[in-house]
């Protein structure tokens, strides 16, 4: 969603943008203490403290890969679209 060559809306992209930015710009321990906060001590805190502050770092690296790729590579790796009477009649179980 936040990659300029596959979401043309300007706002999409700044909303998307800032999030990943303020979810990376926390530390993990602010986090994991908000989640402390919300949830009670355990497992799930930790693990939401983490995930949290992964998710920043994950959008980023993602969307400068897709920003980089050129769109001949793109369309090469799709696979062609069936035709509609075949996908059809492989659902219903005959060829």
């Amino acid at each position: 969603m936040v990659a300029r060559n596959i979401t043309r809306s300007v706002i999409l992209n700044s909303i998307g943008r800032f999030i990943l930015v303020a979810t990376r710009s926390i530390h993990a321990m602010v986090w994991a203490l908000f989640f402390v906060a919300v949830f009670g001590p355990g497992a799930l805190a930790g693990m939401l403290a983490i995930a949290a502050h992964s998710i920043g770092f994950t959008g980023k690296f993602l969307s400068e890969a897709i920003e980089e790729a050129s769109p001949a590579r793109s369309r090469r790796w799709s696979p062609p679209a069936p035709r509609r009477s075949r996908s059809c009649s492989r659902a219903i179980g005959r060829r």
